[in-house]
């Protein structure tokens, strides 16, 4: 990722990578992601 200079990694364990949380492991910002995405849409997880 830092060769590439790359935002985001991610392996098919389902583990996130991100470049703005110092290359490191998180689960927690892919949910804070989605919650934002619903909440922009107004629309339920469900659907």
């Amino acid at each position: 990722m830092r060769t590439e200079d790359a935002i985001y990694g991610g392996e098919m364990s389902a583990h996130h990578y991100f470049r703005d949380f110092a290359y490191c492991d998180s689960g927690m910002i892919p949910w804070l992601l989605v919650a934002e995405l619903v909440c922009l849409k107004e629309k339920l997880l469900a659907s």
